[in-house]
């Protein structure tokens, strides 16, 4: 039986532009289109001017671009301030397979590889399909216990953008396998970053980024890594407390990819959240008028209303309300949206929000409890101060393949994300993700996206 580093260096290298089906190609541009949104919204954001100018003060031989600039650094360096940019706002993809955010760790990293390469379009979307197949497999493949207390958009982004950067660089069969089994000694990244409102949890799919695109390197200069990396005995499976599910790792029936399953967010918040978010949007809607509140209640699975950054009442910063089930409900609640403008430090200290907050209450639901991991469903039941009672149950998130964001949505998004930083070229550049199935090279697209001078 082959390794599992052997298995997914060999499924890196065979999803290739021609082997690959047009409806998974369709949703590999789209993912890249939501990709430059959430990066070029996050670009004046702290935590991504800090890296971006660390990477551009170290420099050093110009092959890939830093998004947003004109300047050129080493790819593994480019993939680590465009992976961390793009995590900033939380309006990057999702994929419940993966566990994580794939477009933050794999994009940047096929970006990085393959303009260093001067690949062209179709070649580009091939690292990308191959980087969110294996990303999604590896969650199959160790389970939703990884989620414990590690955060897979950094572990398994890890495996998912070595993937990319893999093919990206023509590495053979043996190089893709020492690849991967690199990628699987470096991979890190602990949930504590959820709580405290620091800046590591926007670093992480960087990190991802950088230690695909390194690995890969390191195996395409001879160097090697531990053929059962992933399912030894001391392995990333039992370190990363996973189930090691084999099955997983076999794919989806009738040849569909993963990276069509891919979800994209209508809110800024974490996914977990957005149940919560919709149900507090409706209520508005309907005219329930948030000074009428007497109490909340929000039905949850257990390990949300366990959670000390899912259950989190008293967020302090906008990373905290981000993940926050109940700020989201209450902000949503309060101004019928919640997207970037929700989240500022006004809006987190207001008296209506924290009066909202302060009449909440978490409890843990058995039937949401059978649709988790699939699905973060809420029940929020709010009882008014003349006693009349308005309930919203929800299970399925809008942006799920159950619930499609429409073509024509998720190009408005990017739109309204992309215009305030590049203004009119922001359409030009829609318009050449949308076809880069055909493009020569990807040197005009991100011409385009320079925001700043270098």
């Amino acid at each position: 039986m082959p390794t599992v580093a052997e298995t997914l260096a060999k499924l890196a290298l065979d999803l290739t532009p021609e082997t690959i089906t047009a409806p998974a190609i369709e949703s590999a541009k789209t993912c890249v289109m939501d990709y430059l949104g959430a990066l070029l919204a996050g670009f004046d954001l702290e935590p991504a001017r800090a890296v971006r100018e660390l990477v551009c003060h170290y420099g050093g031989t110009p092959e890939a671009t830093v998004l947003g600039t004109g300047a050129k650094v080493p790819a593994a360096q480019a993939a680590l301030t465009n992976g961390t940019t793009s995590h900033m706002v939380e309006l990057d993809d999702v994929h419940t397979a993966a566990i994580g955010h794939p477009g933050a760790a794999v994009i940047p990293a096929a970006l990085a590889c393959a303009e260093a390469r001067a690949l062209d379009g179709s070649q580009f979307l091939s690292c990308v399909v191959a980087g969110y197949e294996v990303m999604a497999r590896m969650g199959l493949y160790m389970g939703i216990q990884h989620y414990a207390v590690w955060h897979p958009t950094a572990t398994l982004g890890t495996l998912g953008a070595c993937a990319a950067a893999c093919q990206a660089l023509g590495l053979s069969a043996g190089q893709a396998t020492n690849a991967i089994a690199i990628a699987a000694t470096m991979a890190s990244g602990l949930r504590e970053v959820f709580v405290g409102g620091s800046h590591c949890k926007h670093l992480h799919p960087g990190l991802a980024a950088r230690n695909g695109v390194t690995a890969a390197e390191l195996a395409w200069v001879s160097f090697t890594g531990p053929g059962t990396a992933i399912e030894g005995p001391m392995g990333f499976r039992v370190a990363h407390s996973g189930a090691g599910d084999r099955s997983g790792l076999l794919g989806l029936p009738n040849g569909r990819l993963h990276i069509q399953d891919t979800e994209f967010k209508v809110f800024a918040s974490c996914r977990s959240a957005h149940t919560a978010a919709e149900a507090g949007i409706l209520m508005h809607r309907a005219g329930l008028a948030s000074s009428d509140v007497y109490s909340i209640v929000l039905e949850v699975p257990s390990v949300i209303a366990d959670d000390p950054a899912w259950g989190n009442l008293i967020p302090r910063n906008a990373l905290a309300a981000k993940l926050s089930v109940p700020y989201n409900f209450a902000i949503a609640l309060l101004d019928g949206a919640c997207y970037l403008d929700q989240f500022t430090a006004e809006k987190i200290a207001s008296p209506q929000v924290r009066d909202l907050l302060s009449r909440t209450t978490l409890a843990a639901s058995g039937d949401k409890d059978l649709a988790y991991p699939l699905h973060t469903g809420v029940r929020a039941t709010v009882r008014t101060r003349n006693d009349r009672m308005w309930v919203q149950d929800l299970t399925v998130a809008v942006g799920h393949p159950l619930r499609p964001v429409s073509p024509d949505d998720l190009q408005r998004k990017f739109l309204g994300l992309a215009e305030p930083v590049i203004g009119e070229r922001a359409r030009q550049v829609m318009k050449l993700v949308l076809a880069l199935d055909a493009a020569p090279d990807l040197t005009c697209m991100v011409q385009m996206l320079e925001a700043r001078p270098a």
